[in-house]
């Protein structure tokens, strides 16, 4: 699907031939905010759609593209936040044979999205302590629309906003997250 970037709008993704989701377009280009609402067709029901948040944001490669089956403009597109967050996890590089291992919390412009400058608010994240702030904040990291189409269909198995990068980055098991 094509689509020009207007914020505020909602793409209906097509996860499988039976699950479809959702996601607004933010307004900053590349970072779609995604509901945890689901249906076994594109049939979105608006006003249902219009009573929840997105559960979370990250910059998207391809999923309009690839997952996208159409788009829906919001006349009160104002009823959603779609600004993307100031805070992030950014991963740190991991050793041979895994790419990240950990991440520190850090602010960024909500303005323009993550960057590799962000100043550190928190070095060091540990799930023994830091849970938390794992579970509530997103990767820093590009996802791409097949990791964004799995992970949507494990929140929906699981019921809940899973993140399976953040259990292999942070060591931890994210069904007793």
């Amino acid at each position: 699907m094509r689509a020009n970037w207007n914020p505020g709008d909602i793409i209906i993704l097509k996860l499988n031939e039976d699950l479809y989701s959702c996601a607004l377009m933010s307004k900053v280009k590349n970072y779609l905010k995604y509901f945890l609402h689901f249906e076994k067709s594109d049939c979105f029901d608006i006003m249902e759609i219009m009573k929840i948040e997105p559960e979370f944001c990250t910059a998207e490669l391809g999923v309009v593209k690839h997952l996208g089956c159409r788009k829906i403009k919001i006349k009160h597109s104002e009823k959603f936040d779609n600004s993307i967050p100031e805070f992030w996890i950014r991963p740190n590089l991991g050793g041979p044979g895994r790419a990240f291992k950990g991440g520190d919390l850090v602010r960024c412009n909500p303005d323009t999205g993550p960057d590799p400058l962000d100043p550190i608010v928190k070095p060091d994240l540990n799930p023994s302590s830091d849970i938390e702030i794992i579970n509530k904040y997103e990767l820093t990291n590009f996802m791409d629309y097949e990791t964004i189409r799995k992970r949507l269909i494990l929140c929906h198995k699981m019921g809940k906003n899973v993140d399976p990068l953040k259990e292999s980055i942070f060591d931890i098991d994210i069904s007793k997250t």
